[in-house]
């Protein structure tokens, strides 16, 4: 579970909580070499959710090649522990 400490984890996490997306769509969702995540660090993170269960990569042979990413239902039960860790830290701010 280190990759949720990441740089850029969170909203990949976010982006693909309601559908998947290719990889070129994600890329500019999460805002790709505009300063916010390069793409090659995008890659990283993307193989290391995968890696750990939280991401699905489907490989369509089709030419171009075609690559979606899919959140895993234990990806989404870890998008609502951090909201729930984000409004139990706004609570006790307050």
């Amino acid at each position: 579970m280190s990759a949720i400490l990441k740089k850029g984890v969170r909203e990949i996490l976010a982006e693909l909580e309601h559908r998947s997306k290719r990889f070129s769509e994600l890329a500019r969702r999460v805002r790709v070499d505009s300063g916010k995540l390069s793409k090659h660090t995008l890659i990283r993170r993307l193989l290391e959710l995968e890696k750990e269960g939280l991401v699905l990569r489907t490989v369509y042979n089709s030419r171009p090649p075609k690559v979606i990413y899919a959140i895993t239902p234990e990806g989404k039960k870890l998008i609502q522990t951090i909201r729930d860790l984000k409004k139990r830290r706004k609570r006790t701010r307050t």
